[in-house]
């Protein structure tokens, strides 16, 4: 770099008060920034002023996160150059710390509000909640303004501060109405010198589809931003990486977006947690007849099947090496080789993936391929608990109450059993669980109140609620040794039983690492005892223990 600019900054006529908690600066790096600093790339005379560097000298932040999409015009391998003079302006104690976060692949993206909003998103997560985040609304595209307004509304308990930078007038807080409300469902983007508007109104032109989603009952931030997301990302073909605790409903997501995506195929579910065997492992690409023993005829796959449809891997973190390796090839060639096939397929089926598994975890200890988790998460949708969401409990669990006795109404009059609901003191005991088994638990306890329930009584009490809650937090082994011996007992249901508790508690502690499973179950080095219950599980009817 040939010269250092310095920057002219109007001062403003307010002043920022300094606050006991941190506060954390966020900016896109616009264009008008980026020429500020490399007058020399510009065609015709540079800008003067950048928005970025005159917000950051008003507020002085402790850090500041610049969100730096690759693009011809503002290209990532000068981002580090930026930093360093951004650093050089500095004139005034403390300097902050200042971190450059790298968004690839925006070139034909920065008009798209749902892209914009999930990699904004997903950048603030580096923002803890208890700091003051003071946001540059004025850098980069009309859409990413539009998108900080958004965030700044349903950001929950994070506390927002947006700033506006001009010419003519500085550095001024962006003051939105007390009375604004936004439903992220209905943001439509409107550019200001760029025809192309209402860019999420085509998201939400099928009722019947719209519906589908709204089955997600709730109110909360939390929730309307995991409907938001699923409307702007449904239409694209992009990969979509679901992450949550489980019961939190991943497998419901993905449905949801395949319904929203209004393609013609039908969606497919890929279990990574049941691929044991070779054969169903080989079951998911496909084989060629005569590829192995046995294989008397010709097997398309499952890839195939999804084809102008949805392909959802559930538990991918639980993917074999070999699974791994032939779907990064098909995210990025969209071609993949069936078993024995001299011939190469391709297939335009979109791919969901979902996990309660660090990822990022699991490639640090090479569980996972960290090429493959950069081609899953084009957009990174992260559910939230229950608990995260407690606003949500009472209309779930009504949800869910009616739900069910809708689906079992015959057999309700058959046993005669009322209708039931919530009273009073069972809605506070809701309200005080803290749900650690999410909307599974919450539908499990539902199912049970209504079998288990008074079938004279219309209202479920407090008494009922904790009698049950009680219930499903007793451990599967615990009540095992208490059965008693009549014509019913089947001692090897109950060893299965036995076998599949402990074989779940060594997959959460091992991340569903089959050898260290297999030692911690006592069988060293040799995986096949586990193999082999694992099967058996499959074939009585018991879930997955790696998916539990």
């Amino acid at each position: 770099m040939d010269k250092i600019r310095t920057i002219d900054i109007k001062r403003p006529a307010f002043r920022i008060e300094r606050m006991a908690k941190s506060t954390v600066m966020a900016t896109w790096i616009g264009v008008t920034d980026y020429l500020h600093a490399f007058p020399e790339e510009a065609d015709r005379k540079a800008p003067t002023g950048s928005p970025a560097a005159s917000v950051m000298a008003n507020v002085q932040p402790e850090r500041v996160l610049l969100l730096w999409g690759d693009s011809p015009k503002t290209p990532l391998s000068r981002a580090e150059e930026y930093r360093a003079w951004l650093r050089d302006q500095i004139t005034t104690a403390p300097i902050p710390e200042i971190e450059v976060v790298g968004i690839e692949g925006s070139t034909d993206h920065v008009m798209d509000f749902g892209w914009v909003y999930s990699e904004l998103e997903r950048a603030m997560r580096r923002v803890p909640t208890d700091s003051l985040l003071a946001i540059n609304a004025s850098s980069g595209t009309s859409v990413m303004t539009a998108a900080w307004i958004v965030f700044a509304k349903a950001a929950g308990s994070q506390e927002c501060a947006l700033y506006v930078s001009s010419r003519e007038k500085g550095v001024q807080p962006l003051e939105l109405p007390a009375g604004l409300t936004i439903d992220l469902r209905q943001v439509i983007v409107m550019a200001d010198d760029d025809p192309r508007t209402n860019l999420l109104a085509a998201l939400f032109d099928n009722e019947s589809q719209r519906a589908r989603v709204d089955e997600w009952v709730g109110k909360s931030t939390a929730v309307e931003r995991v409907k938001a997301q699923a409307y702007a990302c449904a239409r694209y073909s992009v990969p979509i990486l679901i992450t949550g605790a489980p019961g939190t409903g991943k497998s419901v997501l993905a449905e949801s977006i395949h319904s929203l995506s209004g393609r013609s195929g039908k969606p497919h579910t890929i279990d990574c947690g049941q691929l044991y065997s070779d054969i169903e492992i080989h079951a998911v690409f496909g084989w060629e007849k005569g590829a192995f023993t046995g294989a008397d005829k010709e097997n398309p796959g499952l890839v195939d099947a999804a084809s102008d449809g949805t392909i959802f891997f559930d538990e991918i973190g639980n993917a074999p090496p070999v699974v791994q390796s032939a779907l990064l090839r098909f995210l990025q060639t969209g071609k993949y080789r069936p078993l024995r096939s001299l011939q190469e397929k391709s297939s335009n089926a979109r791919i969901i993936a979902a996990t309660n598994v660090d990822l990022d975890s699991a490639v640090r200890q090479g569980k996972f391929r960290q090429d493959l988790l950069d081609r899953l998460r084009w957009v990174h949708i992260e559910l939230p608990s229950l608990g995260e969401r407690s606003n949500d409990v009472l209309a779930l669990a009504c949800a869910k109450l009616t739900e069910f006795q809708r689906n079992h109404a015959d057999t309700m009059r058959k046993v005669g059993s009322k209708e039931k609901h919530f009273e009073a003191s069972a809605q506070q005991i809701l309200l005080a669980h803290d749900w650690p088994g999410n909307i599974r638990e919450l539908e499990q306890l539902v199912t049970r109140l209504v079998i288990f329930g008074n079938p004279d009584s219309e209202e479920i009490t407090a008494t009922d609620v904790q009698k049950q809650i009680l219930s499903g937090r007793t451990r599967e082994g615990d009540s095992l040794l208490g059965r008693p011996l009549q014509n019913s007992f089947d001692l090897d249901a109950v060893t299965r039983e036995l076998q599949w508790h402990y074989v779940r508690e060594a997959a959460q502690k091992t991340e569903g690492n089959k050898t260290e499973m297999a030692r911690l179950l006592g069988y060293g080095e040799s995986r096949t005892p586990l193999n082999t219950m694992l099967k058996n599980f499959s074939k009585h009817g018991l879930p997955a223990p790696l998916t539990s």
